[in-house]
């Protein structure tokens, strides 16, 4: 498990008990309930950066994380980097596109084709919609007047969930 950093205010308790209060390192662990190996680590980063007790009142809470801890980022800098996240989508849409191609290998590829097909008439071009179509075997049903669309209907070009061929390059 990682370790995590401790508080200012603790980091100046810890300097305080040693450096006014005389406390030995189990003394300190004791009474803050921190580790005996975390009290020697901080005392002995205090002593590398030159702080001892009293700490100057110019130094920030900034300034003395800079000095106890000089090779990592600034507290409020990004530690980690930010994910790909046009790639994580990507992904996820492969993964929903195998999904709903497994269903071929239940059902059959026309009877698939036909469930979109109807999915999409229906305006609901989802894989739960789908796999409801196939399991309730309206996939194999004609579609009533209502429910088939109209020539205009069909022209998805347009249509706000289609994003081009650009888009996947």
């Amino acid at each position: 498990m990682a370790k995590m950093r401790l508080t200012m205010r603790k980091i100046k308790d810890i300097l305080r008990l040693r450096h006014e209060a005389g406390l030995s390192y189990r003394g300190i662990a004791q009474s803050l309930n921190i580790g005996y190996g975390t009290v020697v680590d901080y005392l002995t980063r205090a002593k590398q950066a030159g702080l001892s007790w009293p700490i100057p009142e110019d130094l920030c809470e900034r300034d003395l994380g800079r000095f106890l801890f000089p090779t990592q980022p600034v507290t409020g800098q990004r530690r980690f980097s930010e994910p790909d996240f046009p790639a994580i989508h990507l992904e996820q849409s492969f993964r929903r596109i195998l999904a709903l191609l497994s269903n071929a290998k239940k059902y059959g590829r026309d009877r698939l084709n036909k469930a979109c097909a109807r999915a999409l008439t229906i305006n609901s071009p989802t894989r739960s919609s789908v796999e409801s179509i196939l399991k309730q075997g309206l996939d194999q049903q004609p579609l009533t007047a209502e429910e088939a669309p109209s020539q205009d209907e069909l022209f998805l070009d347009h249509h706000e969930n289609l994003r081009g061929e650009e888009y996947y390059h």
